[in-house]
């Protein structure tokens, strides 16, 4: 397991190949949600000197929505059991075939797209998820994951 993804089955191939679509769509996803495509495809020659100014638009997050959609997907049936039991519970990680971890991030970067576009009503609908970081993460020797979320946690409370 990785710090951006999780495997269901450490000995199926399929779930091996899975986890690392996950990666590569948050991967996807992160790098449009840094470098949105501008109107003129991306063709410096074209583009105007006031563009930098203007907001970032919804079109121009349309990639990163797409990829994000994608990872949501295929972290909700990640691993999915044979053995599937139903369990009521605020924790996604309680939840047989989900990537805890991968849903953290995509709720991370659904919250931050939004936030860019000044869709904050659509982007409290994630902050139940990023709030609560997955034990992988929590426990991990690598800081990113609480950094990212103490990050979230000031944007939030510096705008509510």
């Amino acid at each position: 397991d990785s710090m951006f993804s999780t495997t269901g089955n450490l000995v199926d191939p399929l779930s091996h190949l899975s986890r690392a679509f996950r990666e590569h769509m948050l991967e996807k996803a992160l790098y449009s949600l840094v470098t949105p495509t501008n109107t003129n495809n991306n063709n410096p020659a074209m583009a105007t000197d006031d563009s930098s100014e203007k907001p970032v638009s919804c079109t121009q997050l349309s990639d990163t929505h797409e990829y994000l959609q994608l990872l949501s997907e295929c972290s909700d049936s990640a691993g999915s059991s044979k053995d599937v039991t139903f369990a009521i519970s605020p924790s996604l990680s309680a939840l047989p075939g989900v990537d805890a971890v991968g849903k953290w991030w995509y709720s991370v970067l659904s919250v931050a797209c939004c936030w860019l576009v000044g869709e904050d009503d659509m982007a409290e609908r994630h902050y139940a998820v990023v709030d609560s970081l997955p034990k992988q993460l929590d426990q991990a020797d690598d800081l990113l994951p609480k950094a990212v979320l103490s990050a979230f946690r000031a944007r939030r409370l510096l705008f509510s």
